[in-house]
């Protein structure tokens, strides 16, 4: 349960720190533009709906966020305001090490496609479709903000890779075609008559709902006749 709580929390951390850290990043931000690798130096395999492989060829270092559609879902796109299951693999680009991985718990998180939500998260999702993986490679500044994600083990100049399973969307209400209900009058089981015809006579603890529907009846006619004085 623990585990469970601190994951849920560095998600929420990782899904929102972009929003609440804007200061300016610390020490120089300047990136050789040649030394940029981006996705290119990153091998990603696997299924949608199952933990991804990530292989590093090497340090990851990225000016710009790179986006790039990996499985293309069949689902409903996606649009602002929307919700969906996903699954989020987080690695850092410098130390080629996982960072987060929700497929441990094998419960995808709920995330709204709002504006509490990281502009890099937005970017990627909103145009896809269900069913889609997404990887993404960006600083870490774009991703969580001037520090970086501390909780994630992330400094300030690391490059985050991101792959993205849209799983399953979130329906806005009950869908399909009701079923109509069978014509004709509901019959009631001999137990059930009985019991109804015995309790409107007398006292069920003293008869034992049983038999068939005749003598029941006969002794509902002979509680008429002598009905118990209790």
């Amino acid at each position: 349960m623990l585990s469970r709580i601190t994951r849920s929390r560095r998600l929420a951390v990782t899904l929102v720190a972009s929003l609440l850290l804007t200061l300016a990043a610390c020490g120089d931000d300047s990136t050789d533009a040649a030394d940029a690798s981006g996705l290119d130096s990153v091998t990603i395999s696997g299924d949608v709906g199952t933990a991804p492989k990530v292989t590093f060829d090497g340090q990851v270092t990225v000016t710009t966020t790179e986006t790039k559609t990996l499985v293309t879902g069949d689902g409903p796109k996606l649009e602002q305001g929307d919700q969906v299951l996903t699954h989020l693999w987080i690695g850092n680009g410098f130390t080629q090490q996982q960072a987060l991985n929700t497929y441990d718990d094998k419960k995808p998180e709920l995330i709204t496609l709002d504006d509490q939500l990281g502009k890099v998260f937005q970017e990627a999702i909103v145009g896809q479709t269900v069913g889609s993986r997404v990887a993404v490679a960006a600083t870490a500044k774009e991703a969580f903000g001037a520090s970086g994600n501390p909780t994630l083990g992330i400094a300030n100049k690391d490059t985050v890779i991101m792959v993205i399973d849209l799983v399953s969307g979130v329906l806005d209400g009950p869908q399909g075609t009701a079923k109509p209900r069978r014509a004709g009058r509901r019959r009631s089981s001999r137990r059930t008559t009985c019991r109804r015809a015995w309790t409107s006579r007398a006292r069920p603890s003293r008869h034992r709902v049983s038999g068939s529907l005749r003598s029941c009846r006969a002794t509902v006619r002979r509680s008429r006749r002598a009905r118990p004085s209790w």
